[in-house]
């Protein structure tokens, strides 16, 4: 079983057919029927058809290794080929980066330019507007100026980030409003139970006075055991007319009052002042206690 190989041109042909049919053959003439008494020999038999495997094997891949010389010499000129042509096609492209590089840095100047003059008459902060989305080789025209296009999009911007501004604006400007009405309505709040909170003191005062009042009187009657409705008067002076058909009597008069020992003079006075009150006499001067 030897392995022929014919080279003719571009073709390879070989006995691959009669060596196939001598392949079978061997393994024909080696098979045998496993048994108790045989495993020694069909252990043989696996070894020798190993070893015929591996000397096909052996004499294919020298013929596939000969064959590859003048194939591996193509790849190789074919790689040296494509480098050459890779490394000149990555200078071409280094080029262009670095040109369409500049390029890009003139267009993001001249869009920055006219996104400040927009901002400036719209009294906006600049840094409040991004144009980083815009900045493409095709924002400018082959004669350097900014196109159509590229204006009408950072104007759209610039509105946007106007509408926002105003709309803050305006929220800041109603929240401010609601503070300011919350606050005064606290301060109204506020005067009006200081003002309730004052009404309530001045009516316990009136209340605290008149149960003094009241108590003064309670302890004056107390303390005064009697003063006689007779008396005598001093000197008279002429009355004098009213005015609505009753006259004003002045009467000047010295009454003796009896009450507990170690009154004062103050209590004496009021309880004498009661007593007149309660007589009809409202005007009362110039009392004393001798």
């Amino acid at each position: 079983m030897d392995l022929q190989v014919v080279y003719n041109n571009n073709s390879v042909s070989t006995n691959f057919e009669d060596l196939k049919e001598a392949v079978k053959k061997e393994v024909e003439k080696y098979s045998i029927d496993v048994k108790e008494d045989n495993i020694s020999e069909a252990k043989t038999v696996m070894a020798n058809l190993n070893k015929v495997k591996t000397e096909i094997g052996n004499k294919y891949k020298h013929h596939i290794s000969t064959l590859s010389l003048p194939i591996d010499k193509l790849k190789s000129e074919m790689k040296e080929l494509e480098r050459i042509i890779t490394q000149g096609r990555q200078e071409i492209a280094d080029g262009v980066a670095k040109f369409e590089n500049e390029k890009l840095k003139l267009v993001e100047e001249a869009l920055c330019a006219y996104r400040d003059k927009v901002c400036e008459e719209k009294e906006i902060n600049a840094g409040l507007v991004s144009i980083v989305e815009f900045i493409k080789l095709t924002a400018i025209t082959q004669n350097g100026n900014i196109s159509k296009a590229s204006k009408d999009s950072i104007d759209a911007k610039v509105s946007l980030v106007e509408n926002e501004i105003l709309k803050a604006k305006i929220e800041a400007e109603e929240k401010a409003k609601r503070d300011r009405e919350i606050a005064e309505q606290a301060r109204r709040e506020a005067e009006e139970r200081a003002r309730e909170r004052e009404e309530q003191i001045r009516k316990q005062a009136e209340v605290d006075k008149a149960k003094a009042v009241e108590e003064a009187k309670r302890e004056a009657k107390k303390e005064v055991a009697d003063i006689p409705e007779n008396h005598t008067v001093v000197e008279k002076v002429a009355p004098k007319e009213d005015g609505d058909g009753k006259m004003i009597y002045t009467v000047l008069a010295t009454f003796e009052v009896k009450a507990p020992k170690g009154i004062s003079n103050e209590k004496i006075i009021n309880a004498l002042q009661i007593k007149l009150v309660d007589a009809g006499i409202t005007t009362c001067k110039n009392i004393k206690v001798m």
